[in-house]
């Protein structure tokens, strides 16, 4: 008995302490695994909003401090400025940190975000979001806003500021843990929710809406310089985004979009302008601007909201004078190929990669003269009559427009437009001869004048949606 008790005795015991530790530590283990498995899924459960992907996602891809400029507002910013373009033509490397209904109050969460890494950028801000009344988002909304911000306190502070009063607690963590929410959608997931990349085009707009549609404003467009009474919480908003500006010391341009407003949306935005203004700030009035832009109310939107792509390259040139003369902005290709850092010159060879791949996009959408700078006229689209094949040829017939000199003629059979030829102002069709048998051609007419002082040809509206026939089979 005593040598049982002995040899009991002889065996070491494991410390009661140790016991208790092995659950909690099995139990800590599993709850960061099961932490990290949500993080992960979070990423996959998300809105099918391809346009979030380019814009915010992309943006963490790029070098820190590489940027000229920083874009943040809602979707009119997308829809205005196209970096690979703007970076090819001008020179200039500019990020649209924007997302869609982006609310008064998320405005200053996103520049200070944009700045965490690229802090010497000028920082161009719509002043659009905040023509709007401070209401409740939709949970659709909201999702679009913040799904594809990494995790982190800007996206905590994107969510408080878009939820405000409006939503529980319970109801706020669907928007930073959207598996909550989507959890049953795996037969409808698809592109950027599995990390599926489009080819790079640095956030330009890639929607058909942008490329393809053609939406009238004519007649109802206009420019109130009227003050309508913005809420307080707005201009409260707005005195906070520039007492941040100004302790930041940010350099920073207000942009007014071009958008068809009502006189109430316009009055807000005025007087939300005159507080930048009384502080210093400068506005570029594009929305003003857009009858000297030579924007055609008739062909350049694609909504009530939203330049196309034809107004979108007219509005870009402006902008791109604006960095130009005021921030002495233009020549980062020049910079680029004289630095000696392997990473930089990396950096930069994938914009250069961004803007053949984007060109290369637009291309069956935009006529050749348009990416060139052309000179503008104030000349009415020629209202297209009629297209009709004979054999291998097909004969295009249009109305006047008035002040015209001449016709210049492109042709389109679904890849690229081309020049087709060209008539002088007496001649109101164009015969376009040697073409392919069974092939359909889409054509548009565009009027120009001549200078009169360089005499160079100045392109006037052109209705692009065009006018088709199709060639004979033999």
């Amino acid at each position: 008995m005593n040598e049982q008790n002995q040899t009991s005795a002889s065996v070491p015991r494991k410390p009661e302490s140790r016991k208790r530790c092995f659950p909690v530590l099995r139990c800590a283990v599993f709850f960061a695994v099961l932490a990290a498995v949500v993080i992960g899924l979070q990423s996959v459960f998300i809105m099918d909003l391809d346009r979030g992907y380019d814009h915010i996602a992309n943006f963490y891809d790029e070098k820190p401090g590489t940027m000229d400029v920083i874009m943040v507002g809602a979707s009119e910013v997308n829809a205005t400025w196209q970096p690979p373009i703007g970076w090819r033509e001008y020179g200039i490397a500019v990020w649209d940190f924007a997302i869609d209904t982006l609310p008064p109050r998320a405005v200053r969460i996103m520049i200070d975000e944009a700045r965490k890494r690229q802090p010497q950028a000028v920082v161009l801000i719509s002043l659009n979001p905040f023509k709007l009344e401070l209401d409740k988002y939709s949970v659709d909304k909201i999702h679009r806003a913040v799904d594809f911000l990494p995790l982190c306190k800007t996206k905590i502070d994107l969510v408080n500021a878009m939820t405000g009063k409006y939503y529980s607690l319970s109801e706020k963590l669907e928007f930073l843990f959207p598996i909550i929410r989507f959890h049953s959608r795996w037969d409808s997931l698809k592109g950027p929710a599995f990390g599926e990349k489009h080819e790079d085009f640095k956030g330009a707009m890639r929607t058909v809406t942008f490329r393809q549609k053609i939406y009238s404003v004519a007649g109802t467009y206009h420019v109130s310089y009227e003050e309508s009474e913005a809420p307080d919480e707005v201009k409260a908003t707005m005195i906070e985004l520039l007492d941040y500006l100004d302790r930041n010391g940010v350099r920073a341009t207000f942009v007014k979009f071009p958008q068809d407003l009502d006189d109430d949306q316009l009055g807000r935005m005025n007087q939300i302008q005159k507080i930048a203004e009384e502080r210093g700030y400068p506005v570029l009035d594009l929305l003003e601007m857009a009858e000297e832009l030579n924007i055609d109310f008739g062909n350049d939107f694609y909504n009530a909201r939203h330049l196309n792509i034809h107004g979108s390259l007219k509005a870009m040139e402006e902008i791109a004078s604006y960095l130009k003369d005021t921030y002495g902005l233009g020549n980062r290709q020049v910079q680029a190929q004289q630095s000696e850092d392997p990473q930089t010159r990396k950096q930069w060879e994938s914009w250069d990669t961004a803007a053949d791949n984007y060109l290369a996009y637009i291309r069956p959408y935009v006529l050749p003269f348009e990416l060139e700078h052309p000179d503008r006229a104030a000349l009415s689209a020629p209202k297209l009559k009629k297209a009709s094949a004979k054999g291998r040829a097909i004969t295009v017939s249009w109305n006047e427009s008035d002040g015209a000199d001449g016709y210049a003629v492109y042709r389109s059979a679904g890849k690229k437009w081309e020049y087709a030829g060209e008539t002088d102002y007496t001649a109101l069709e164009y015969t376009d001869t040697g073409l392919k048998p069974s092939t359909k051609y889409t054509y548009r007419v565009v009027p120009f004048r001549y200078g009169l002082v360089d005499g160079e040809k100045q392109y006037g509206h052109f209705d692009a949606a065009g006018i088709s026939a199709k060639t004979a089979k033999k």
